[in-house]
């Protein structure tokens, strides 16, 4: 069990810093908003308005420490001869699911995203690294059970901080909703996945139940600090155990199916 707290930007050496301030002042100077770049070995579409593109554009990744601890976990949790799944849910450019791609145990690997400006760039970077026929994409909101919800997008500065809204909201509009669970219906296999819903996390495990509780699972969670303990005690209740913490991501593994799936996850309890 690890916690890791990433390098902050003051831990960073004089020179590194100079360097990015550098690179991030050029790169707001610059007049195209849109590029393309090779990062870490995969071509990206860069929104330089958007936070996470411009991180990735001046630091050649975008959460190195998550990315490098889930796929150590794929790796040592993960059998062989087990049909596994990756699941981007929450899935932005699809930068997880790219990473994930070169790992050569998945069968199937989907993304999940509510956004549509969001989406186009994801199909965007499948297109460039042509992938667009290895790796699945769905256009909705995961939740905790089949219909439509009303999305928020994030601003251009930031376009991962999207929200599901009450019907109305200045700014919003209609989306899907699903369930994981209606996704994928595979047994006895490996589910890995990326959640990162932006306060979404307790609907989208309780659209997931079945799946959870008839597969191997490794999960990554984004969720607010006031949210972790009840997470952990959800999740720890159902044969998970808690691997790791990496800023706002925990990590979760259950090597089995569930032995006793009568305690159903309840997403009324995000309060």
């Amino acid at each position: 069990l690890t916690t890791i707290q990433p390098r902050s930007w003051a831990a960073l050496p004089l020179g590194t810093r100079l360097k990015y301030a550098i690179k991030d002042q050029l790169t707001r100077w610059s007049t195209k908003r849109f590029v393309v770049r090779k990062r870490q070995g995969s071509w990206f579409l860069i929104d330089k308005a958007n936070f996470v593109d411009r991180y990735l554009e001046i630091r050649g990744g975008w959460e190195n420490e998550q990315l490098s601890m889930l796929k150590q976990l794929v790796v040592s949790e993960g059998k062989s001869d087990q049909r596994a799944t990756f699941l981007d849910i929450g899935a932005h450019a699809g930068y997880y699911a790219i990473h994930m791609a070169k790992l050569v145990i998945f069968d199937r690997i989907v993304c999940i995203e509510a956004d549509a400006h969001n989406a186009a760039q994801l199909h965007a970077n499948l297109f460039l690294n042509k992938l667009t026929h290895r790796i699945e994409v769905v256009q909705g909101a995961a939740s905790d059970k089949a219909g439509s919800l009303f999305l928020r997008p994030g601003p251009n500065k930031n376009r991962g901080a999207t929200s599901i809204v009450k019907p109305g909201t200045d700014g919003s509009y209609r989306v899907r909703a699903l369930t994981i669970d209606s996704l994928e219906h595979g047994s006895a296999g490996l589910i890995v996945a990326k959640i990162d819903v932006e306060g979404g996390e307790l609907a989208v495990l309780a659209g997931m139940q079945a799946l959870m509780d008839t597969n191997c699972c490794s999960l990554q969670i984004e969720s607010s600090e006031d949210k972790i303990a009840q997470l952990s005690a959800l999740l720890t209740a159902r044969g998970f155990e808690w691997k790791a913490q990496v800023r706002h991501d925990n990590f979760f593994v259950r090597m089995g199916a569930r032995s006793n799936a009568n305690h159903p996850v309840s997403a009324g309890a995000a309060g």
